[in-house]
């Protein structure tokens, strides 16, 4: 299995791991890279990275709900449009999306991955990373690190 793991926005983290759990790469991209990168072929949802093919087996992406209850008049939300391109992307491919709120991973997955959280803004590629260590120890792939 590959799991390819994604923070949505106006800038995109990303994380791809093996299907033994070992992180092969992250970083931060925009919609028009991240979308020449991920590419259906024949029913199979691909991630090119460098010179690698990585066929997918499952796209993690962080859920986003704009302002609940608010009036959001008129608005763009880069987040909404990026899961909503990817949930059409995983649609009739062997890709499930599966989609994870940030306020019920994050703070887990950062201390069983042994990862400290700073203090503001968390990098979009580790947002990215975390969410994809969240669903790798959900399916047993990975186990919480020992705390030091």
């Amino acid at each position: 299995m590959t799991l390819l793991a994604i923070d949505p926005g106006k800038r995109i983290g990303w994380c791809l791991f093996t299907s033994s759990g070992d992180e092969v790469h992250r970083g931060v991209t925009d919609w028009d890279n991240l979308f020449l990168c991920l590419q259906n072929w024949d029913d199979e949802l691909v991630f090119l990275q460098g010179r690698s093919t990585w066929k997918l087996n499952q796209l993690v992406v962080e859920d986003y709900i704009g302002r609940p209850g608010a009036k959001n008049g008129g608005q763009h939300f880069d987040a909404s449009e990026v899961i909503g391109a990817l949930r059409l992307l995983s649609e009739g491919t062997s890709c499930p999306l599966i989609r994870q709120r940030a306020v019920d991973v994050l703070k887990v997955a950062a201390l069983h991955a042994g990862y400290k959280l700073p203090k503001g803004h968390l990098p979009d590629q580790d947002s990215a990373y975390l969410h994809g260590y969240y669903r790798l120890e959900q399916l047993g792939i990975l186990r919480a690190k020992p705390l030091e």
